[in-house]
C-alpha cells in the first residue's frame, strides 16, 4: 500500500506483542502455569520479526521515505 503504513503497522504490531509477551512473562513470574515454553519463543518471534521487517526497509531505502519528504 504504502511505505508509511507498512512502517507504522511493523512497528504497531512489534510493540504490542512485546507488551503481550512482557505481561506473559510478569505473569508467569508471579504465579507458574501450565503454558509451554513454545509459546514464549513464538511470541518473541512475533515480537522481533515486525521490528526487523522495518528496520530492514529503513535500511534498504536508507532513511530516505517519501512521506518524510512530503510532509
Amino acid at each position: 500500500m504504502d511505505e508509511y503504513t507498512g512502517l507504522l503497522v511493523c512497528m504497531i504490531m512489534g510493540f504490542i506483542s512485546g507488551g503481550i509477551l512482557l505481561f506473559a512473562l510478569i505473569i508467569e513470574l508471579v504465579e507458574k502455569s501450565k503454558v509451554p515454553r513454545s509459546y514464549f519463543i513464538w511470541m518473541g518471534v512475533a515480537c522481533i520479526t515486525p521490528i526487523v521487517v522495518a528496520t530492514f526497509f529503513s535500511i534498504v531505502y536508507e532513511g530516505q521515505f517519501d512521506w518524510i519528504d512530503k510532509g
